[in-house]
């Protein structure tokens, strides 16, 4: 088991790197305006793949922002032990993650 802790929180780390919390109000917000905005027959279909689009835009952009503010996140106590600033994740790694997404 003690063999898979590091992986798990690589993946953790790549959690916090695109903000979930963040792109789960994202998500939301799409899916109220898609609500809203249909008309005719609903599209389960084309809901969750634009509920999914979103959510991966929104863990990119996250991705992003934490990749450009990575020197700034470093000075800060609050934002000092975010992946990259900690040294979890290397940058360029959090840049391919950001610009996958």
């Amino acid at each position: 088991m003690s063999g898979n802790q590091p992986a798990a929180n690589l993946v953790l780390a790549y959690v916090d790197l695109a903000r979930m919390r963040i792109g789960v109000m994202v998500m939301v917000s799409a899916a109220i305006g898609f609500i809203l905005a249909y008309h005719g027959k609903f599209s389960v279909a084309h809901f969750v793949a634009s509920l999914i689009g979103t959510g991966l835009m929104s863990g990119g952009s996250c991705a992003l922002n934490c990749y450009i503010e990575r020197d700034l996140d470093a000075l800060m106590p609050r934002t000092s032990q975010r992946p990259i600033p900690a040294g979890v994740i290397a940058p360029k790694n959090a840049l391919i993650f950001g610009i996958s997404l």
